[in-house]
């Protein structure tokens, strides 16, 4: 999968990069934390092929690149806000699969719907 192959050279990217090691180490964790959201078969199955996604994620690819040539607070933290956006969609995504609720319920209001269709 093109976007799993993206996030591997983020990593190496960050790897050998300046960044200040608490930026760094939150970058990682979020780089194999949406890693291990790919591999979610709904969210596999969604991404696989899709050019619009393989342009983002090479999107997110250039971002870290430019990020890791750069000393600059802004752009490390415009990084990971975009890497928590990320995340949360594909995450949406996949749990909204998973309930067959939309996209951005949240898990208050689905447990509210359960309860209120047993009773």
């Amino acid at each position: 999968m093109r976007q799993y192959e993206l996030l591997n050279l983020c990593l190496r990217e960050l790897q050998g990069s300046k960044v200040p090691s608490d930026k760094k180490l939150r970058i990682e964790v979020l780089l194999l934390q949406t890693k291990l959201v790919l591999l979610r078969k709904e969210v596999e199955s969604r991404v696989w092929n899709d050019a619009t996604s393989e342009r983002e994620f090479f999107g997110l690819y250039e971002r870290v690149s430019w990020v890791c040539g750069r000393d600059c607070q802004a752009d490390r933290d415009l990084l990971i806000g975009q890497l928590e956006k990320l995340k949360e969609a594909l995450n949406d995504y996949s749990e909204a699969k998973r309930t067959d609720t939309g996209p951005g319920t949240k898990e208050r209001d689905r447990a509210l719907q359960t309860f209120t269709r047993t009773v």
